[in-house]
């Protein structure tokens, strides 16, 4: 995926995207220096490439990875270098209950 030319881009969404090769699609997006959020839901990153995105675009704060069958297993919503990563999959409801504990049903 190309993004040549492209100087301020602050949120990109691939979501649905198939066939990404992710390694070097990584590589490129580390030189967007304003991207804050990342949309990669029902797509097939996996537990390292997704990483590999939080840690090495520092302008980056949130990730969302919404059904993406290659990352259930991981950890659904937790904190990387100070960067938000949100992924949600079966138990949605139970997810977003735990993230806000002082509010009742």
């Amino acid at each position: 995926m190309s993004l040549a030319n492209v100087l301020q881009l602050q949120f990109l969404s691939v979501a649905g995207t198939i066939d990404i090769d992710w390694d070097s699609t990584g590589e490129n997006w580390t030189s967007l220096p304003y991207l804050e959020g990342l949309h990669v839901s029902r797509t097939d990153v996996d537990p390292e490439n997704s990483t590999s995105l939080v840690v090495s675009i520092d302008s980056l704060k949130v990730v969302c990875a919404f059904n993406c069958l290659t990352l259930e297993e991981d950890p659904i919503v937790y904190n990387l270098h100070g960067k938000m990563t949100l992924r949600f999959s079966n138990n949605t409801f139970k997810v977003l209950s735990s993230m806000f504990p002082d509010t009742k049903n």
